[in-house]
């Protein structure tokens, strides 16, 4: 990975926003020729095509990081956009007429340039790994692709960021908890939902969610879901939107991945290895055929 997407990924990180699990960054409804734009900053935009674009520049582990946690890809899209719009308003102050900044761009391109060569030279091929490779690496590395404990829960969800009270939509939780934890005339928990939550997606199926994964939920849920039993209505738990009251439906233990969840990582990884050693073999190559020559004495002549 170049130290440029180092930079992107490890600021993508530190930008993610807090977000039951996280949700998506806001895209803008303007259509533009390029695609629907995703982020904004004066009049510089980010569209849809581009972020697949520079997705699709980023080594396939950080690549799946990003598109795992759309709080990352949130940050990942600000930050990009970020050296997107410096970079214009650098170039409208003719930045690049500056000597030093001359030199870093031509130091640059020659990085890129050798990077791009050195990449043409590594290409694997399509096929790579065979399929036996990748289930002989299954094998061995089972314990590596353990899936975490997972939860199916449903939800009952009341909009109330933090910093703007919340005691209304609380004392409405509370209400609803005791209907669904009555001892007679018991309340149905996903007539509730679909009539109440204000979780859009989740409402229309009785609050439903997916299977998620433990490390997938948000922490004051997912300490909750560890004490309850199937069936189970929590007290009301606070998150930076709003108030969710969950019901616990099935716990899944923590298991190894079937191989054909794990397949495509394991390309990946096996691919990043070949890759790593045949750039490694290429270099050696290279500098056997032309070494780098060092002048020892006028090497001397430089040092403070």
């Amino acid at each position: 990975m170049s130290r440029l997407a180092h930079r992107l990924l490890g600021l993508a990180l530190l930008l993610a926003g807090p977000a039951l699990a996280q949700s998506p960054p806001p895209s803008s409804a303007a259509p533009e020729p390029a695609g629907a734009i995703v982020a904004r900053r004066g009049e510089v935009t980010l569209t849809d095509q581009q972020v697949r674009a520079l997705l699709a520049e980023l080594p396939d582990d950080s690549r799946r990081q990003l598109t795992r946690d759309h709080g990352a890809l949130g940050g990942f899209i600000r930050n990009r956009l970020l050296i997107m719009s410096l970079a214009a308003e650098a170039e409208a102050a003719q930045a690049e007429r500056q000597p030093e900044v001359a030199r870093r761009l031509e130091r640059a391109r020659q990085e890129a340039l050798a990077e791009a060569y050195l990449e043409s030279l590594t290409i694997l091929p399509a096929d790579y790994p065979a399929e036996a490779e990748l289930q002989a690496t299954y094998e061995a590395n089972r314990a590596q692709f353990m899936v975490p404990r997972q939860y199916r829960l449903a939800q009952i969800f009341l909009a109330a960021p933090a910093g703007a009270g919340g005691e209304a939509a609380l004392r409405r939780m509370r209400e609803y908890r005791t209907q669904l934890t009555a001892a007679r005339n018991r309340a149905d928990f996903a007539d509730l939902a679909r009539r109440h939550s204000e979780d859009r997606t989740t409402a229309p199926r009785g609050g439903e969610l997916e299977w998620t994964r433990e490390d997938r939920l948000l922490p004051a849920v997912r300490d909750v879901a560890k004490g309850l039993e199937d069936g189970a209505i929590s007290e009301p738990i606070r998150s930076p939107d709003g108030w969710h009251l969950v019901k616990l439906i099935g716990t899944r233990a923590a298991a190894p991945a079937a191989f054909a969840d794990v397949r495509a990582e394991l390309v990946a990884l096996l691919r990043q290895q070949r890759g790593a050693d045949l750039r490694r073999q290429t270099l050696n190559e290279l500098l056997r055929r032309a070494p780098v020559m060092v002048d020892e004495i006028q090497l001397g002549r430089l040092a403070p």
